[in-house]
């Protein structure tokens, strides 16, 4: 009989140690009493659990620290609690890598954000170590009124497929289409604070993380048809922008009010642009050029990237003050005009660069219907994935 109750009770503990899923479909992701399935990368600032906590505690002079999941996730629905001591910078990893062919293994994937900086870009997403902001809440400024400083946090993450989207507090934070990367561990994040000693000792907390990996069409949240999303995918037309009235782009169709999306990739030393206007002496174009062929003084004017050239400067109007978040060279970044009601936006990466109107800049604005041209003046510049819809 003792030996009965024996078995009984180290069956009774490694069940409760266990990844078994329960009765309504969820996996613990931490036990709350060892991290044996996790392991520390990258940096050195110290986890330890206290509670039914993990806690992350900021250090001097360490890279962004991580604590992944040994496990690898492809598709999944997670939910997870947490509370960040201001000002510090966080973030969930999700479907991450780290392999010593990329950069001697830095951790790199898609980080869902945890932000209490005026910012306020908690649940987009930003592709550590390689694109940096994929899904910025630049279109979804309703997004950035759902993580609250101070407090915990209720994160709700869907990876199922291309299609990643987030809830923060139940309020929709997220809404992207991407497939760079189908599968990878899952990373809680303390951020470097460098040299700064007056974060040192900042913690982020993490509780209540439970993931399900099975029946993901039947648990997941109906979409909306709000929350703006932003589409990656190369060459593909979501059934969202199907139902908005995207269709890939015809060269030959003339526009007069539309909605034109578009990827883009251009090599040292080039220049290309998007024209969309063309009437008399007066041309419209979304600029694209290497930087470092422009002069300091040019690098900020309107010769610069996504500008309307020669009459209007882009800058980062979601983010005052800002850089444009350009990826850089021989990568592809992706763009957007705009031009509704005698209005001209320029959009680049997820960030408004351009708010202009076009009868102030154009002495002979029209509504004639105008072609579209794609062009490379100089270098390599390439285009890919253009979709358009009348507005």
């Amino acid at each position: 009989m003792k030996w009965i109750l024996f078995i009984l009770t180290v069956f009774f503990f490694s069940c409760q140690n266990s990844s078994t899923p329960t009765s309504d479909g969820w996996t613990n992701l931490f036990n709350e009493k060892n991290l044996d399935n996790w392991e520390t990368r990258n940096g050195t600032a110290e986890f330890h659990i206290e509670g039914n906590e993990i806690i992350g505690t900021s250090k001097l002079n360490t890279p962004n620290t991580f604590l992944c999941t040994k496990k690898m996730y492809s598709d999944f629905i997670l939910e997870v609690e947490l509370k960040v001591d201001t000002p510090l910078n966080s973030g969930i990893q999700i479907r991450s890598n780290s392999i010593p062919e990329y950069r001697d293994g830095v951790i790199h994937g898609y980080q869902v954000e945890v932000d209490p900086s005026p910012r306020a870009f908690s649940g987009g997403i930003y592709d550590e170590q390689r694109r940096g902001w994929i899904y910025p809440l630049c279109e979804n400024q309703e997004g950035s009124k759902g993580f609250k400083n101070g407090t915990w946090n209720h994160y709700r993450i869907e990876a199922i497929g291309s299609a990643i989207r987030v809830w923060v507090n139940g309020i929709q934070t997220a809404n992207l289409r991407d497939d760079m990367t189908a599968s990878g561990f899952i990373g809680l994040q303390v951020h470097s604070i460098g040299k700064d000693s007056s974060m040192v000792g900042k913690t982020v907390r993490w509780r209540n993380m439970k993931i399900q990996t099975d029946n993901l069409e039947t648990n997941r949240k109906v979409d909306d048809e709000k929350t703006a999303e932003i589409n990656l995918v190369k060459d593909e037309i979501s059934d969202r922008e199907k139902k908005l009235g995207y269709n890939f782009f015809q060269k030959e169709k003339k526009y007069e009010d539309f909605d034109l999306k578009f990827q883009f990739k251009l090599s040292a030393d080039s220049e290309g642009s998007v024209q969309y206007f063309s009437h008399k002496n007066q041309k419209g174009f979304f600029q694209i050029i290497d930087q470092k062929v422009l002069s300091k003084e040019d690098q900020n004017g309107n010769q610069s990237i996504a500008s309307l050239k020669d009459f209007v400067a882009s800058k980062n109007i979601c983010v005052e003050g800002r850089h444009r978040d350009f990826r850089g060279l021989d990568k592809w970044n992706t763009g957007r005009i705009i031009v509704q009601n005698e209005k001209i936006e320029h959009w680049m990466n997820g960030y408004q660069l351009i708010n202009a109107d076009a009868k102030s800049i154009f002495s002979d604005w029209n509504k004639e219907p105008q072609q579209i041209f794609f062009e490379t003046k100089k270098g390599n510049v390439e285009f890919s994935s253009i979709k358009i819809r009348k507005l």
